[in-house]
């Protein structure tokens, strides 16, 4: 697929590990933070060999054991991770946080004028509705992260980055009375 900005892995993962602490802070999630990120920062390492699969691509594969056994496999042999086995939680966690990033990241290339992502975009998107769905959260907290995420893609299609949080107000204050002391 043609992007006007193209991304790299990177980039994509330090946006899941930024949008995973986001989701884990809507969702009231009282597992270990540190290794939900550390996570984060590992999901696409395998990517070094394997290449970048789109997600519906990925999902049409049928051997999802022996997938998960190559990745492994390479986190270890190239990189000496072992990786741990992580609570339900937090996997489904990470597994939003990497769908929304590549729905944001689909609806600013939208907002850009690319309408070759529009397929790719509207099944993402449902993937990630319907992945939000199943999380084992309290209904309200859900609904907040419907919220929230619905923002986001609001937000990006006017060129506005993220999930927004209450400290971005204080950080935006801080740099007007910056600009305002010159």
């Amino acid at each position: 697929m043609r992007l006007t900005r193209p991304q790299n892995v990177l980039e994509h993962t330090a946006l899941v590990a930024m949008y995973a602490y986001d989701i884990a802070r809507i969702l009231d999630y009282q597992g270990d933070m540190g290794e939900l990120l550390r996570q984060c920062l590992h999901h696409d390492l395998p990517e070094v060999e394997t290449g970048d699969l789109p997600s519906p691509i990925k999902a049409r594969i049928s051997n999802k054991t022996t997938i998960g056994q190559y990745e492994d496999d390479i986190l270890q042999r190239r990189f000496d991770i072992l990786e741990v086995s992580v609570d339900s939680n937090m996997h489904e966690i990470l597994k939003v946080a990497d769908l929304l990033e590549g729905v944001l990241k689909l609806t600013e290339e939208l907002a850009n004028g690319n309408r070759g992502v529009m397929a790719v975009l509207c099944s993402l998107t449902s993937m990630l509705f319907e992945r939000v769905s199943k999380l084992e959260f309290d209904d309200d907290k859900k609904r907040a992260l419907l919220v929230a995420v619905e923002e986001a893609i609001r937000d990006e299609m006017t060129g506005y980055d993220g999930i927004r949080s209450d400290l971005e107000g204080e950080g935006f204050l801080f740099w007007k009375k910056m600009l305002d002391e010159d």
